[in-house]
């Protein structure tokens, strides 16, 4: 096997890789082009190294079978520390979970590309593409619970007046609450809390933060994403 079918092994996993890194891209993920072109890349170069440098004599196919499998042990195990870079936990809300998934499936095409696994290395790339943008479409459609940080500057002695404003105001428009954190600003003379909402799509959070603002006399409300 000639170097040159290794390096093409290596640009068909790096094409492939493309189209799920520019739809990352596309959203503004974390893990974006770059980054999943350098791991389906990074799979394939790791791939096509241990079909070069492994030579089976007639008769032990085994080994380079065995050799293989732990390559792809290795990799998978080092995809999975740098997948979980991306994802980002705050209290009940996680984010970057697709991102992490993306990028480990890039991975496996980039193995499946360095094996000369042409086919199967297309067909998933096809089908990852359609999960992350189709797919994408498909839940508008769908009910779903979501979730923000509400963030809150209010004065610091009216903690239980405004937590009652606030249960009274979110329950009219169907919101749970849940107290992430009040912090008490001594220097500033102010408090900070921290509210996890939860809500269909169907409610306007920006509308539903500008009132909360009006009627709990807060300096601040900012919604995090």
């Amino acid at each position: 096997m000639t170097e040159l079918v290794l390096l093409g092994r290596m640009a068909l996993a790096i094409a492939l890789c493309a189209i799920i890194g520019i739809e990352r891209e596309f959203h503004g993920r974390p893990a974006g082009l770059r980054t999943h072109l350098l791991v389906g890349g990074g799979s394939a170069l790791i791939m096509v190294i241990g079909a070069a440098l492994v030579e089976t004599p007639p008769g032990l196919s085994g080994i380079m079978t065995l050799d293989v499998a732990r390559l792809m042990a290795g990799v998978v195990t080092g995809i999975g520390f740098l997948g979980a870079g991306t994802i980002i936990r705050q209290g009940d809300w996680v984010r970057g979970l697709t991102t992490a998934a993306s990028v480990w499936f890039v991975a496996g095409i980039g193995i499946a590309a360095g094996l000369g696994l042409h086919i199967i290395a297309t067909g998933a790339t096809a089908m990852g593409f359609v999960v992350l943008f189709a797919f994408s479409h498909v839940e508008t459609w769908l009910p779903n619970l979501t979730r923000r940080v509400l963030v809150l500057e209010l004065p610091p002695d009216s903690k239980e007046i405004i937590r009652r404003r606030l249960r009274h105001l979110c329950s009219e428009q169907h919101v749970r609450t849940r107290l992430l954190s009040w912090e008490l600003n001594e220097d500033e003379g102010s408090a900070t809390i921290r509210l996890l909402l939860s809500y269909w799509r169907d409610v306007d959070i920006i509308k539903l933060a500008n009132r909360l603002q009006e009627e709990t006399g807060a300096a601040s409300v900012q919604v995090e994403q």
